[in-house]
């Protein structure tokens, strides 16, 4: 079994790589990095590895810039529906999506079966690649998460640790609930993917999988942290009405995950766990 990771230097991309490397016979991209969407590249990359499996990491993750420019589209959607077009009916495509496909009006957790509606240009994004994947593609499983974070990359938990570290003043909006997902737990239960994984089998599954335990708004979460590293910083709570972001964020886009986890009997520690080892990781 091959496995192409695509996007291996981002957040996810990196702890995809880490956990799986020893373990998998996987493949990275070390010619064409940020220029791997342009069609040639792509095409030229696929046709040296020939993977059975392709995780796509690939994502343009910033929310507001994304109300500003298209690259959003480019990359998280156009970039979909130029590959769907290339890879072979036999080639199984794992796609990550997100929770800003949902409007965030419901009041208990998403099901896949709920109908999305984004109220961002960064989640129409992301559900056009979803759109493209399933019109295109022959065998996938998309994957919508939530609130990665690690001690790699760019995130919420990382953030606020340098500014707890720096003292800085902090406001944090308390009217967005949500479940933080772990890096390292959504890389254990692709690492259960794949173990289960036949090439006879046609894949068209989407699924959900968040972080095990308890949803939160960004300022429990905040507060979470910091008394995790054992600070006493003042942290404000404030509506998203008052930080006036240029994208808006769903309310409530706390995501079902029990059709996964119980596909693949997938049972891991809580994100609470996690989440003081990644304070430890990143205060060393």
């Amino acid at each position: 079994m091959k496995v192409l990771l695509l996007g291996h230097n981002g957040q996810l991309g990196k702890i995809l790589k880490n956990k799986l490397q020893k373990k998998i016979n996987i493949y990275v991209d070390k010619k064409y990095n940020k220029k791997i969407i342009e069609k040639k590249n792509f095409i030229n990359l696929y046709n040296e590895i020939k993977p059975d499996i392709i995780l796509n990491s690939i994502a343009y993750t910033k929310v507001d810039n994304a109300e500003k420019n298209n690259e959003a589209f480019k990359i998280n959607s156009n970039f979909i529906e130029e590959i769907g077009k290339i890879i072979s009916r036999e080639t199984l495509f794992v796609h990550f999506s997100t929770d800003y496909v949902f409007d965030g009006l419901k009041k208990n957790p998403y099901l896949i079966t709920d109908n999305p509606k984004p109220i961002n240009n960064y989640g129409k994004s992301k559900l056009e690649g979803e759109k493209y994947i399933q019109k295109l593609m022959n065998n996938y499983i998309i994957i919508r998460t939530s609130a990665l974070f690690s001690s790699s990359g760019t995130n919420f938990v990382k953030k606020m640790c340098e500014l707890i570290d720096n003292n800085k003043e902090i406001n944090v909006v308390n009217d967005q609930y949500f479940v933080p997902t772990p890096c390292d737990d959504l890389a254990n239960i692709v690492y259960k993917i794949l173990l289960n994984y036949n090439k006879k089998d046609i894949y068209k599954d989407l699924f959900h999988f968040v972080g095990s335990g308890s949803s939160l708004s960004w300022y429990e979460f905040a507060k979470l942290i910091n008394k995790n590293l054992g600070s006493r910083n003042k942290i404000t709570s404030i509506s998203s009405y008052e930080l006036n972001l240029p994208a808006k964020r769903p309310k409530y886009s706390v995501l079902s995950d029990k059709l996964i986890r119980n596909k693949y009997s997938f049972d891991e520690q809580s994100w609470e766990i996690f989440l003081k080892h990644v304070i430890k990781e990143i205060k060393s």
